[in-house]
């Protein structure tokens, strides 16, 4: 008896460790640019000095879908606020994607998140703006992002041995 009840929950829980681990975002990687022909990051980090950087994540599987939504989260302590969010055209085959000259309009700790229109968060990360107000770049039109993004396929041909 104590084998079927062990059994029977291994079974039931099975599926929810197999859902989560699917579930789990891909980190975002923060740099000041990043070699898009290469898919490197140039000076990744966390912590910044300037307000306008490159962000750049790589998933797994391909997006699926025509849009990203983007969020920028600004944390105050223990509180977080959406101070921009913006839809993103993509395509649906990409697995990999890059913003270069994203500006904050601020310093600060944020989350930024990329999520599927469902909500269905793709990569999310954590960077810190640490600019004194003066020094912020002021970007012409920052709700017109410039991205770039690359396929399952780019980034398996990529590493492929020559022939």
């Amino acid at each position: 008896m104590k084998h079927y009840v062990i059994a029977i929950l291994c079974v039931m829980l099975l599926p929810v460790l197999v859902w989560a681990q699917a579930t789990e975002p891909a980190p975002v990687i923060f740099c000041k640019s990043a070699d898009f022909e290469n898919w490197q990051p140039i000076d990744p980090g966390t912590v910044f000095d300037t307000n306008v950087i490159s962000i750049m994540f790589e998933t797994e599987k391909a997006f699926g879908v025509d849009t990203l939504v983007l969020t920028e989260y600004k944390l105050a302590g223990e509180v977080e606020s959406i101070t921009f969010r913006t839809e993103v055209a993509v395509s649906p085959d990409w697995g990999g994607f890059l913003v270069t000259d994203y500006a904050f309009v601020e310093p600060g700790a944020y989350i930024i998140s990329f999520a599927r229109p469902s909500g269905e968060v793709l990569a999310e990360g954590f960077v810190e703006i640490l600019v004194d107000q003066e020094q912020i770049i002021e970007v012409e039109n920052p709700e017109e992002l410039q991205t770039e993004g690359k396929t399952l396929g780019d980034f398996f041909n990529q590493y492929r041995p020559e022939q």
